[in-house]
């Protein structure tokens, strides 16, 4: 049974995720690392062909190139994951690929500071030690694998670490979410309720839209007390009174006022 991860939102709205398993986080890794592997490739073939060249100004680097070369190769294994999940509100390449997000337990998009913990402790996490004599020992994930078997949320150690969790979120790599051609029977019956939409500033529609966008991950109840908190002053706002029969409803005059919206502004 997969294992779920529940997150406050800022508007203190629970939302809830399944927790990516290992299969999927091992798979994305692998396509990180293979993205890693041949970024260090590059610049192992680069430093080569300009020590192998060097002559006037860039002789200097012939005694020097082994340690560069380490500096750099240590910086993308480091940096590459903290510049994505910067860069994409959590998401690498691989994640990209499997639709997992990294985000603060606690809720909201993760920081630099947890970011940069979570990388820095893969080497933990995967299990590279150095033992007496100079010798490494490689676990092959063994810790990461254990601190998940142990987790409620599937959380590494790098994760425990920095109070991050990694779910699986269908809107990553699916592009901009699509308004559906017609809108559902709850939400048409809804839409000749509607009127007074200029009244709605912008940034009410972009409210409504997120959540929208982002029902389907709520569970019914979570769906159905966030939708009310939305709807009520919007809905008391325009001056509208759609039929509601129960708390659920709320969420079908926020889809219809999104559709009309939309409709009204040319989108659709």
């Amino acid at each position: 049974m997969p294992r779920t991860v529940e997150i406050l939102t800022a508007e203190y709205v629970p939302v809830v995720y399944d927790a990516a398993g290992f299969v999927s986080r091992l798979a994305a890794f692998i396509i990180d690392f293979i993205i890693e592997v041949l970024l260090c490739m590059v610049i192992v073939a680069a430093i080569r062909l300009i020590v192998g060249a060097s002559v006037g100004y860039f002789a200097f680097l012939a005694n020097f190139g082994a340690a560069l070369t380490f500096i750099l190769i240590y910086a993308v294994l480091l940096g590459y994951g903290i510049f994505f999940e910067m860069l994409w509100s959590g998401v690498t390449p691989g994640k990209r690929l499997f639709h997992l997000r990294a985000m603060r337990r606690s809720g909201g998009r993760i920081d630099f500071l947890s970011s940069t913990i979570r990388n820095l402790l893969r080497f933990v996490d995967f299990g590279i030690l150095n033992l007496p004599g100079g010798s490494v020992l490689i676990l092959s994930g063994t810790p990461a694998l254990a601190a998940m078997w142990f987790s409620s949320a599937n959380q590494r150690i790098g994760d425990f670490a920095a109070g991050t969790v990694v779910v699986a979120d269908r809107s990553v790599g699916s592009g901009s979410w699509m308004r559906p051609e017609r809108p559902e029977a709850a939400v048409a019956a809804m839409t000749p309720y509607v009127h007074h939409l200029e009244r709605l500033t912008p940034i009410e529609y972009r409210q409504i839209r997120q959540f929208v966008r982002k029902a389907a991950d709520l569970t019914l109840p979570a769906r159905a007390a966030s939708a009310a908190r939305i709807a009520v002053p919007i809905v008391r706002k325009l001056e509208i009174t759609p039929p509601l029969t129960c708390q659920l409803d709320y969420f079908s005059v926020l889809a219809a006022i999104e559709w009309q919206w939309a409709k009204l502004h040319g989108l659709i």
